[in-house]
């Protein structure tokens, strides 16, 4: 992959005729994007808890009954609790909802990265790269100040790489049914870190949970997801 290219890229295939990306690679002519989705960061993102006690409300806001509000003059932020620390580098796609604007706006920071101060009612998505480990603030662009969040969330970016998708069929089957009951797709993808049992793939329009992570060799070139087709 070309420098400065989005790292991590996967691009789960399947094999027949080869062909030449933009960078040079050799590659197959038919494939499919693929991304790994990262899991959900953001504790109670739709405000549901009473109190809202999953939020650290800085002066001004309030629970507002399934979102937060900001309701009253105060130049306090709104952060979680509990953390949640940007990995340096790494790219996060992060979706808020603004709502019930009336008086200026907020402006949303996370990894030491601010988005665009939000001053209209709207859904809105950033992707960010992180450049510091600092975690989720929403902090109010004036005292006076007037709006509402809701539908917060944080995710690692989906990644790519180059792979192959095999339905697993006949002993291999059996063999992988051992480990989990529910598998039937292998996908094998260069060596990459931090590729857990807490993610998923997404392709040809089926979601896949992945089961085991197998090291093929204990080489570090390559691994083998061993996945199961989630029914959602």
């Amino acid at each position: 992959m070309r420098a400065g290219a989005l790292k991590q890229r996967i691009i789960i295939q399947n094999i027949s005729s080869s062909s030449r990306n933009e960078y040079g690679e050799v590659v197959p002519t038919w494939m499919n994007y693929a991304p790994i989705l990262g899991t959900e960061q953001v504790i109670d993102g739709v405000f549901a808890v009473a109190g809202l006690t999953n939020w650290t409300l800085g002066a001004g806001w309030a629970d507002g009954t399934g979102k937060a509000a900001k309701n009253a003059n105060g130049v306090g932020t709104l952060t979680p609790v509990v953390a949640i620390p940007a990995v340096i580098g790494t790219v996060y796609k992060i979706a808020y909802k603004v709502l019930d604007v009336t008086v200026d706006g907020v402006t949303l920071t996370y990894g030491g990265v601010s988005d665009t101060t939000r001053l209209a009612d709207g859904t809105y998505t950033a992707y960010i790269t992180a450049t510091t480990t600092g975690s989720l603030i929403l902090t109010p662009s004036s005292n006076g100040s007037r709006f509402s969040i809701d539908n917060t969330s944080i995710k690692v970016y989906p990644t790519y790489v180059w792979a192959r998708v095999e339905p697993l069929s006949g002993r291999e089957l059996f063999q992988a049914q051992q480990i989990q009951a529910s598998i039937n797709t292998r996908f094998t993808i260069r060596h990459i870190t931090g590729i857990t049992p807490k993610m998923r793939i997404s392709y040809d329009s089926k979601n896949y949970q992945i089961e085991s992570v197998i090291n093929t060799n204990e080489q570090n070139r390559e691994i083998q997801l061993m996945c199961s087709i989630m029914s959602t």
